[in-house]
């Protein structure tokens, strides 16, 4: 039976709707296989993830927990979807042990020294102050010998004797041991000062002479050109006498020309100005020097 015409007029192949469907189920192909990439646990991209999320954290506190693992973590929750169980519908847990960056050798923090103990502390204390009440019964000693020995020799004489501490001082006023104007030790007190270099010798420490005068001015001429000279060539004159027995080593001794720029009183009076010209013997008491020689 031959066909009809209605037949004869249908075109043939797939309608023209499949064309338009076909492109459809392209794009959701292409769209579906991209999810699916990125839903993908790369290896190597998930330990470049976990470096950086170690480098980025740190050792913070807000993001740091202590665990099993004895040190800092870092918890990352995965959705379902990226489950390697299937039919797990529970949120994945990803735990990453974070361990602090080590300081470098340069910005490693010194070593704390610990702090002294309190009995050491105490103990150099009380070492110091018997070294100093040590000394002050030495000096207390010494000013004792040396005001018999001038009370003995220079009996009414005007001498001074004074302790400071650890420090003796002896003072000599110009009238008996120099005549007006020059440096030339009288004869009483040149015997006085053997007596004293008797007992210098015997005791530790520095001895400084030092040498003053009053504000008249030396007259021109003369050996001396200021009062500056005066004073210092009268304390090494006294320097001389101590040292001529050989009992005091030169090392101890020291000499100060101090002029007229010390008074002990103003410059006012003949009574006043007297009192200023004068000659002061010092003995530093010092547990480490015995005439001259280091313990």
């Amino acid at each position: 039976m031959p066909p009809t015409s209605k037949a004869a007029a249908k075109p043939a192949g797939a309608p023209t709707w499949m064309v338009t469907f076909g492109d459809l189920m392209s794009l959701l192909f292409s769209l579906f296989v991209l999810l699916f990439t990125y839903s993908t646990l790369d290896v190597e991209k998930y330990k470049a993830l976990a470096g950086s999320l170690r480098e980025a954290f740190g050792s913070t506190k807000s993001d740091a927990l202590i665990g099993d693992l004895g040190g800092p973590m870092a918890i990352i929750d995965l959705s379902p979807e990226f489950s390697d169980t299937p039919g797990d519908s529970s949120p994945q847990r990803v735990v990453i042990e974070l361990k602090p960056q080590e300081p470098k050798p340069e910005e490693a923090a010194p070593t704390p020294v610990p702090p002294e103990t309190g009995v050491s502390q105490i103990d150099e204390t009380d070492v110091l102050k018997a070294a100093t009440q040590s000394r002050e019964r030495r000096a207390e000693k010494l000013e004792q010998e040396l005001s018999d020995a001038v009370t003995v020799d220079l009996s009414g004489a005007r001498i001074d004797v004074e302790r400071k501490g650890d420090r003796v001082m002896i003072r000599f006023p110009n009238e008996i041991a120099y005549p007006a104007g020059s440096a030339e030790i009288t004869e009483g007190f040149a015997a006085t000062l053997k007596s004293l270099t008797k007992i210098l010798s015997k005791t530790p420490g520095k001895i400084v002479i030092g040498g003053h005068t009053d504000n008249v001015p030396i007259a021109p001429g003369g050996r001396y050109q200021s009062n500056w000279e005066l004073s210092a060539g009268r304390a090494a004159a006294v320097v001389h006498v101590l040292l001529e027995d050989k009992a005091i080593v030169p090392e101890r001794v020291t000499i100060q020309g101090f002029g007229d720029s010390r008074p002990r009183v103003e410059n006012d009076t003949r009574e006043h100005r007297a009192m200023n010209r004068r000659v002061e013997i010092s003995i530093l008491i010092d547990q480490d020097v015995k005439n001259g020689e280091k313990e």
